[in-house]
Order: C-alpha cells, then structure tokens, then sequence
C-alpha cells in the first residue's frame, strides 16, 4: 500500500494578504542577498530569487488555468460570451478593461445599440402619452405623425457612454449595484442597461433550489395540480424565509 503525502497549500483571505507579489519579490532580494557574502553566497542567492520568482509565476499561470478551462467549457458560445462581456461592461469594477481588445469595440457598439433602442422607445412612450386623441382614426393619424429626434437621442446617448468609459474603475470592494444606485441619475439609459444585466445571477444554485422545492411540491399525490396553483406554491415556499411569524 503506497500512501502519498501531499503537502497542503493555505491560502490567506484578501484582507490577510497585504503584501503584493512585488512587495514579496523586492523583499526577497533584500533578504536573501547580504553585502558582506561572499560571490558563491550571492550567486547562490540570486539563484534562489531567481527559483523563487520561477515558483510563483509557475503557480500563477496554474491558477488562471483552472479558473479558465471549466469557465470556457460552460459559456462555449459566443452569444454566452457576449452577455458575459455586456454584464463585465456595465460593472464600475471592470468596464471595458478586461474585455480583449478586438471584442472590445463590438461590445461597446451593442451597449450603443440597446442605449439608442431605449431612447427611441421612450420618445415614442412620450408622444403617445402626451396625445389627447383617441379610437382606430387617433391611433392611424398618430401613428404616420410620430417623428422622433434620432440625431439628438444619439448624441446623447454617445456622450453619456463616453463620460462612463471616462471615469476611472472603482475598487474591487465597490458594490456595483450601489454604485449603479448612487449615480443612477449621472448616467440614465446605461442604468437601465445595468439593471438588465447585472441581475443575472452568476451561479445555478439557485435556479437547482428551485427544482428541488418544486419535486416537493408536485408529488405523485399531487399531480392534479394546475401550474399556476403550483407556482404559487413554490413561491411561497422559497419565499416563507422573508415573512416574520
């Protein structure tokens, strides 16, 4: 019987670890080589940075590697990855600056197209309620009147999308949808976007809860249940958590 001891690697929480890779790295090569060494000493110190900087960048690339690989295999198609892209886009944390550049611009062109797409529909929400008019001939008469400032709804949405890419990215400690919150009136149409977006959740716990509570509900003792009654029981059932007794 072989027993293999394999040595364990703690890992230290953000708040733990305030020193960067940097900071270990210059502190190493003031601690390692001494003045008063002879050459073999540094020599051999130098050796043991140069091993030492080679461990953690082997590590490093380890890491990124298991991140990536199950990352790709779930989100494999590119319509996936453009709706990954859009909810990076719109967190304050990130923007545009982890999205590859030749992605980069095409991202930014749909966030455009969904902002115009917004400001056309409510220009055209706008006219319909400020019409007194009313019936089939009100409706047919309104409806080759509509005239909607393209240009200027644009225009607007082009600076409003480059004073968000001005803006310098927030800490990773920024709480997107409080920051989305606090400035919601700074940036309007990109608000609605991020509103769309970044309420996707990021993890199908959630939505297996769902199917679990939902094979409890609907027993064989049950199957006449129809599928309103029994969403409304699984509403209440995820949901019984946040009524106080």
């Amino acid at each position: 019987m072989v027993i293999m001891v394999i040595p364990k690697i703690f890992f230290q929480t953000p708040s733990q670890c305030t020193l960067s890779t940097g900071e270990i790295t210059s502190y190493l090569n003031t601690n390692e080589v001494d003045a008063n060494n002879s050459d073999e000493d540094n020599y051999a110190g130098v050796s043991s940075d140069t091993s030492s900087d080679t461990m953690l960048n082997h590590l490093e690339g380890h890491i990124k590697t298991a991140i990536k690989t199950p990352l790709f295999k779930r989100y494999d198609s590119n319509q996936a990855r453009k709706i990954l892209q859009k909810i990076s886009f719109l967190d304050p944390r990130y923007r545009s600056h982890y999205i590859e550049s030749p992605q980069k611009d095409l991202i930014i062109s749909l966030i455009k197209q969904e902002m115009d797409d917004i400001g056309h529909q409510a220009e055209v929400d706008e006219h319909y309620k400020n019409t007194n008019t009313s019936g089939l001939a009100a409706f047919l008469g309104n409806l080759s009147s509509i005239h909607v400032e393209t240009n200027t709804v644009q225009d607007l949405n082009q600076k409003e999308l480059e004073k968000y890419l001005s803006l310098p990215s927030d800490g990773l400690n920024c709480n997107p949808l409080q920051w989305w919150k606090t400035f919601q009136s700074e940036f309007p149409t990109v608000a609605k976007l991020a509103t769309k977006y970044l309420c996707i959740q990021g993890t199908s716990v959630p939505s297996e809860r769902i199917f679990s509570c939902a094979g409890n509900v609907i027993t064989d003792h049950r199957s006449s249940l129809s599928p309103d009654h029994a969403e409304e029981l699984i509403f209440l059932s995820m949901n019984a958590k946040f009524v106080s007794k």
